[in-house]
């Protein structure tokens, strides 16, 4: 009997170290504003901010929000929401944005291989990117926009070139 308490003592503990390691927090990525080339390799930050005035390039994952107000290249997954305020603007690089993607004021290009957008699309009230290149909105590459797709009181035609596809066009 005394041997049979000893086996279930240790199943039991050994049990509560397994169900322990299987429940810990996951990694705690750091926020991380982007003033220059972040290209030394792929990075996995929280929150991505490019503030206004600054350039940046950054390859890796955004856990959460991506807010750009300087200008942005980016290459990778973004799994929360992307907002691009009025003086940002967003080159978006064979990459998967899974949140929504709000547009007011800024830019957006999707070019260099295709991309996703989880949620919906949303541009307004842009003027373009005057920073280099074409100065409209629009997908040099296949994008594919798996919410809705609008596209208002813009002061920039949009280029569909490369082509996209929405659920719901508005």
């Amino acid at each position: 009997m005394k041997r049979l308490f000893v086996l279930l003592a240790a199943l039991a503990a050994t049990s509560a170290v397994v169900a322990g390691s299987a429940f810990a927090a996951p990694p705690s990525y750091p926020n991380l504003t982007c003033t220059s080339d972040m290209s030394q390799g792929w990075q996995h930050v929280n929150n991505l901010t490019v503030p206004a005035g600054t350039s940046c390039h950054f390859w890796g994952y955004v856990d959460g929000a991506l807010t750009v107000n300087g200008t942005l290249g980016i290459d990778g997954i973004v799994f929360g929401n992307t907002s691009v305020g009025a003086t940002g603007h967003l080159h978006v690089w064979h990459s998967t944005l899974t949140g929504n993607v709000s547009v007011v004021g800024g830019s957006i290009q999707f070019d260099n291989g295709p991309s996703y957008v989880g949620g919906n699309l949303s541009i307004s009230y842009s003027n373009g990117d005057n920073s280099g290149g074409s100065n409209m909105n629009g997908f040099w590459q296949q994008t594919t926009i798996a919410g809705n797709f609008s596209y208002t009181n813009n002061y920039v035609p949009l280029y569909t070139g490369g082509g996209f596809s929405a659920a719901n066009l508005h």
